[in-house]
């Protein structure tokens, strides 16, 4: 299947505040409860162990992502404490407030809002993008990947969809899940219930955005090729089966290459 260069409607700036927010609310609270990334955490630690990085700046956040979760598992890994900071193009305040006091001070975040492609050397540590890369045409997600080589910082690409039948298959029950577990999205907000019971704008942004994630996800071929050009990083790109989902995960993990 081609990937196809559309655009999601929480990317963009008409879309309401409370009605994007409402969309990272649910996929953060999806990745806490399904947990799609835990498999790749030994990936993950092990970069981090050798970049002897002590801070992890996430990208393309939203609220919050897998990062509750995953930060001890990681730092279990790792076998030391670990550092987030979660940044985004539009910042979910309210969200990244819960998680910092839930985290105990480890993860923190930036209040400006942050390109991925063009991250403010005042962020120094190793990037991550969980979900988000395939939002981003082939050129600016080229300029992820060159912008962390340039600052000299490991990143780290995970993907969660796919460019599968089965996959936009799997995403017409969206709208479903959304409407069973928003009372249990935390923090509450009463947008949140008018724009899923009364206009239910986020299910249905929840259902166009999941099918066009599927449409537009890279494949290993072309991270690989995205990647080529950057010889001096040393990069892992491939996939892993998920133990919890159906859809296995892409990755693309690069470092500074060790010269001999």
């Amino acid at each position: 299947m081609r990937r196809f260069q559309l655009i999601e409607i929480e990317d963009q700036p008409w879309c309401l505040a409370p009605i994007r927010d409402g969309g990272t609310d649910y996929m953060q609270f999806v990745a806490a409860r399904a947990l799609p990334y835990r498999p790749v955490v030994p990936r993950l630690a092990a970069a981090l162990q050798r970049t002897s990085a002590a801070q992890v700046i996430d990208l393309c956040s939203g609220a919050g992502g897998p990062w509750p979760t995953l930060l001890p598992l990681v730092s279990a890994a790792l076998g030391r404490q670990l550092d987030v900071c979660l940044t985004d193009r539009y910042p979910n305040i309210p969200a990244w407030q819960l998680v910092q006091q839930q985290s105990g001070g480890r993860i923190a975040y930036e209040q400006q809002p942050v390109e991925a492609g063009r991250v403010p050397s005042s962020l120094s540590g190793f990037r991550t993008l969980f979900s988000g890369f395939h939002h981003f045409p082939p050129q600016e997600a080229a300029r992820i990947l060159s912008d962390a080589v340039r600052s000299g910082q490991g990143i780290g690409i995970f993907e969660a969809t796919e460019r599968r039948a089965t996959a936009l298959i799997g995403m017409l029950f969206v709208p479903l899940i959304i409407a069973l577990v928003t009372p249990a999205i935390r923090p509450f907000r009463w947008s949140r219930l008018l724009f899923t019971y009364l206009l239910p704008a986020i299910p249905i942004m929840g259902l166009v955005d999941g099918m066009i994630s599927c449409l537009r996800t890279y494949t290993t071929a072309e991270l690989n090729e995205m990647a080529r050009p950057l010889a001096h990083y040393s990069w892992e790109i491939g996939q892993q089966r998920a133990t919890r989902l159906m859809m296995p995960i892409t990755y693309a993990i690069g470092y500074p290459a060790v010269q001999d």
